[in-house]
């Protein structure tokens, strides 16, 4: 009974192995995103004049 109990569990201790195998294969062939840095500085300029534009104080004129 008992040497039947340790197959089961080596089983499932391989079968869980695999699965483990299988998902890091996966994340290893995921290709790592590309960040075109240039398009990000001049977003993030825009962020920051329409945000300056926000906080402005606006200006009454007599």
């Amino acid at each position: 009974m008992e040497r039947m109990m340790e197959g089961m569990m080596d089983q499932k201790i391989q079968a869980v192995n695999k699965q483990l195998d299988a998902f890091e294969l996966r994340v290893l062939e995921r290709p790592t995103p590309t960040m075109d840095l240039s398009s990000f500085q001049s977003e993030l300029a825009n962020i920051r004049a329409d945000v300056d534009a926000i906080l402005a104080t606006p200006t009454v004129e007599p």
